[in-house]
């Protein structure tokens, strides 16, 4: 009797959540985000980036108000170039044509000397919108294409530092990842 039991008590949930049923996927993310996609900027083969998403909204099932979001971030060895606004927060430096990058700093820090720049894991959120009760159209990030973002690679090959620039794209609500100079970590880095 209890092997009957349990193959039974498996094919009920088997029929609960079908992945080919729409309502099924609509009910797991009311944002439409593909599922994540990661980028080997570095030719290594090994993945460096990831397009991810995210969404908030309401307990209530189906959630009826909420927010959406897609980013780029880093994987584990990889980061970007950060520097530190005015409010002490951290965030992604967009650098502009003819700009020279600093150098990889190595020495110890302390808690009285903070440094403007510094490689931490990070993403940078490329559009915005809104479902339901708080709906809003599709926004892209402000001037994201005019800004060249810096990443730092670490493998068993060597550290390596190169750029990319993001290209939002309306149509899809999806994003262009263009990666430009990648050089060893003791070259100068002038932004092209």
């Amino acid at each position: 009797m209890k092997a009957l039991t349990i193959p039974l008590l498996f094919i009920s949930f088997m029929s609960v959540a079908q992945p080919g049923d729409p309502s099924f996927l609509r009910r797991l993310d009311p944002c439409g985000i593909p599922p994540n996609d990661t980028i080997d900027v570095t030719s290594d083969g090994i993945p460096d980036l990831v397009i991810g998403g995210w969404s908030v909204g309401t307990d209530d099932e189906p959630s009826s108000t909420g927010s959406c979001a897609l980013y780029v971030g880093t994987l584990p060895g990889t980061t970007l170039l950060c520097s530190t606004k005015r409010n002490e927060q951290r965030v992604a430096h967009g650098f502009a044509a003819g700009d020279t990058v600093p150098g990889v700093d190595s020495k110890v820090q302390n808690d009285l000397q903070i440094p403007r720049f510094v490689y931490t894991e990070w993403q940078i959120t490329v559009w915005q919108w809104g479902y339901g009760g708080g709906w809003m159209a599709p926004t892209a990030t402000p001037d994201l294409e005019e800004q060249v973002f810096v990443f730092l690679t670490v493998s068993p090959t060597g550290s390596h530092r190169g750029t990319f620039t993001l290209h939002p794209i309306a149509d899809l609500r999806s994003v262009r990842v263009v990666v430009g100079a990648l050089a060893d970590t003791d070259v100068p880095l002038i932004i092209r």
